[in-house]
């Protein structure tokens, strides 16, 4: 009985979640237009990738990650947003997934660094496949300078997310 309430409480947050991913992740692009980079984001719905990653499970957060990215994108995008979308999170979550097993030695700061730039070779790597040229590598350098301050932001926004919300599952 116990396992089936634990179960019940996974699918629960992992819900709640899925809904404060979306609603970021249009927060986010209300903010795109100020951002120095055509198509950079802040990279809002990542906090809560990586709070339902480190407090909830790593299927969890994968699911919601793509739940996300398919719902946002029939919402608000077309094929080559989902495209992009879903080629970033992959590249992100593997950041996620390698770094996590050096919480150790990498801080959450850290991870979201990394993630973000990861998240910028595999939306370059998207856009070469759709444009058919690898002509667009050339902006990979500019995204990753900016994976820097804006990893700073989400990372630093986990560290205090998660001080402030105990999840008991």
């Amino acid at each position: 009985m116990q396992r089936q309430g634990k179960y019940n409480k996974k699918i629960a947050y992992s819900a709640l979640l899925l809904s404060l991913a979306i609603v970021l992740s249009y927060v986010d692009s209300l903010f795109s237009s100020l951002l120095p980079l055509p198509g950079l984001r802040l990279g809002l719905a990542n906090i809560v990738v990586m709070f339902a990653f480190f407090k909830i499970g790593k299927a969890p957060s994968a699911v919601i990650s793509f739940l996300r990215i398919v719902l946002i994108s029939m919402l608000f995008g077309n094929v080559s947003s989902f495209l992009f979308s879903i080629m970033g999170a992959t590249c992100a979550y593997i950041a996620l997934f390698s770094l996590s097993f050096f919480q150790d030695r990498v801080s959450r700061i850290g991870i979201s660094i990394a993630s973000a730039a990861l998240h910028s070779l595999g939306q370059i790597f998207a856009a070469c496949l759709i444009y058919g040229t690898l002509g667009l590598v050339y902006y990979l350098p500019y995204l990753l300078i900016m994976s820097l301050p804006l990893g700073v932001l989400t990372g630093t926004l986990l560290i205090v997310t998660e001080n402030k919300l105990s999840l008991k599952i």
